[in-house]
């Protein structure tokens, strides 16, 4: 049940950033591979993240470059990092602020992982099942909360930018 339980957050977490991260757009019915789901959970959500991650979205919309991947093409999280960095302007954009295409899907889904867990908690209190609260990174929900207005506009320009890359491409 415990490993059920946390698929199935893990997978509720990816349907968050499929909606909330253009990078995560195509990826609405994926679950990551073993290794980048344990990679996600040990991911440290802190300022110095979210502000980069800020830069990137900002960086990446001045520029009219939004971060896109193929999801038909890549599975783990390793090659959805590959396919990151295959993209020469995706690449500059993540390198000039100093975050790794790794690094920076780890933390979005870290990162979505935490909003979805704080929503959870919000709404369930001490109903939530113990095998889910056993899945939750604790101090990524405490890092959402204390940043709740930054991470809820972060993701509010991330979802616009998503819709419409999704409109160009006729999806």
């Amino acid at each position: 049940m415990m490993g059920k339980m946390h698929s199935l957050m893990m997978g509720a977490a990816l349907a968050v950033a499929s909606v909330t991260t253009p990078v995560h757009a195509q990826m609405r019915h994926r679950s990551p591979d073993p290794a980048g789901m344990a990679a996600v959970q040990r991911f440290q959500l802190d300022t110095t993240f979210l502000h980069r991650a800020e830069a990137v979205t900002r960086a990446a919309r001045a520029l009219k470059h939004p971060p896109h991947i193929d999801a038909r093409k890549a599975h783990t999280l390793d090659a959805l990092a590959a396919e990151l960095d295959a993209d020469a302007g995706t690449h500059a954009i993540l390198a000039h602020h100093h975050l790794s295409a790794k690094r920076y899907l780890a933390g979005s889904f870290a990162l979505a992982n935490a909003a979805m867990a704080a929503a959870m908690q919000a709404q369930l209190g001490d109903r939530m099942p113990a095998e889910a609260r056993a899945h939750i990174n604790a101090r990524n929900v405490a890092f959402y909360k204390a940043h709740k207005a930054e991470v809820d506009h972060l993701l509010h320009l991330n979802m616009q930018a998503a819709r419409q890359q999704a409109a160009a491409s006729g999806q």
